[in-house]
C-alpha cells in the first residue's frame, strides 16, 4: 500500500501553495479552532504541536498561551516547516520549529503542559511509538488532544474525491487514497491507554466547511496524496475524465461554484501521568 506524501521540499511548490490556500484556510483552520476550543490551553502553558505542517495549530497555541508560554511545532516535512517559519510572528508566545518524526521528537522529557496533534496520527508509520513519545514529552497532568477524520461515509466531500478515484483509476488507487479516513478512534483510545495516558475520551464532532475554489481547488488533495505520482503520469484525457467524475460527484454540494459540506472527525483527549508503562 502506498503512503501519503507530505514531504514537500520547497515552500514555493505549487502543491504546498494549494495546501495553504485551500486546505488550511477552508478546512484545517476551522478544525484547529475547534480543537483548541476543546483543549482550552491556559496562559503560560508550554505547548507542543506534533505534525504542525505550516504551523496552523502552533500559531493558535502561541496566541492562546500568551507571551509567558512557549510553543514547539514539529514536522517531518522541511517544506511545511519553511512555510511555517516564513509567516509573521504571532502576538503571543514565541514559536520554535523542529524537523523530526513523531516517534523521535527533538524535545526533553516531561517538558509540555499541552500536547496537540491535528489530523496527523494516521500518517505515522508507528503510531504506538509516536504516542509513547507524546507521553514522554508530556508533563505530569498535561492535557493531550488529537483529531482524527471520521470515515468517508461521514465526509461526503472527501467521499467524492475517493469515489472519483475508484471509478476512474481503480480500487487499488482508491485504497491508497483513503488512508486519512481509515484510522478508527477506538484504536487510538486503546493505544493511549497502553502508553500511559489516563482519562482518555473520544468526542465526535462535525463542522461545516465552504470551498469557493470548487472542484478544481479541492482537487489539490490529489497532488498531496498517495496517488500523486500516478496522477502526474496520467494522459490529459484520463486526468480530465477524473476531474469530470469529481465535478459530477460534488454537484449536490455546490452552490454558485462553492462547495458547502459537513466534515466529521473525532477528537480524542487524555491526561498524562508521571507513571510510565513498563
Amino acid at each position: 500500500m502506498a503512503d501519503w506524501s507530505w514531504n514537500l521540499d520547497a515552500a514555493s511548490s505549487e502543491p504546498l501553495r494549494s495546501y495553504e490556500d485551500v486546505l488550511v484556510k477552508r478546512i484545517f483552520h476551522p478544525w484547529a479552532c475547534h480543537l483548541l476550543g476543546v483543549l482550552r490551553p491556559e496562559p503560560g502553558s508550554r505547548a507542543i504541536d506534533v505534525a504542525t505542517g505550516p504551523g496552523t495549530v502552533a500559531r493558535m497555541l502561541a496566541a492562546s498561551v500568551g507571551p509567558r508560554g512557549s510553543v514547539l511545532g514539529t514536522d517531518i516535512s522541511p517544506g511545511m516547516l519553511d512555510l511555517a517559519r516564513a509567516k509573521p510572528p504571532v502576538d503571543g508566545a514565541a514559536i520554535e520549529y523542529a524537523e523530526c518524526g513523531a516517534d523521535s521528537l527533538r524535545a526533553p522529557d516531561a517538558a509540555y503542559d499541552v500536547v496537540v496533534c491535528q489530523h496527523g496520527l494516521q500518517f505515522f508509520p508507528d503510531r504506538r511509538a509516536a504516542l509513547s513519545e507524546l507521553h514522554r514529552v508530556a508533563a505530569d497532568g498535561a492535557r493531550l488532544a488529537i483529531s482524527l477524520w471520521a470515515g468517508l461515509e461521514s465526509n461526503p466531500m472527501f467521499r467524492a474525491l475517493h469515489d472519483a478515484v475508484s471509478a476512474e483509476l481503480g480500487e487499488q488507487q482508491a485504497q491508497d487514497f483513503r488512508q486519512p479516513w481509515s484510522l478508527p478512534a477506538d484504536e487510538v483510545v486503546q493505544l493511549l491507554h497502553e502508553v500511559g495516558f489516563v482519562d482518555v475520551r473520544r468526542t465526535p464532532a462535525a463542522l461545516p466547511v465552504h470551498v469557493p475554489e470548487g472542484a478544481e481547488g479541492l482537487s489539490c488533495v490529489y497532488r498531496l496524496s498517495a496517488i500523486a505520482e500516478e496522477l502526474e503520469q496520467l494522459h490529459p484525457t484520463a486526468h480530465e475524465a477524473l476531474m469530470q467524475n469529481l465535478r459530477t460527484r460534488l454537484a449536490p454540494l455546490l452552490h454558485d461554484g462553492t462547495i458547502h459540506a459537513v466534515t466529521s472527525a473525532e477528537v480524542v483527549t487524555a491526561t498524562a501521568t508521571s507513571t510510565r508503562p513498563a
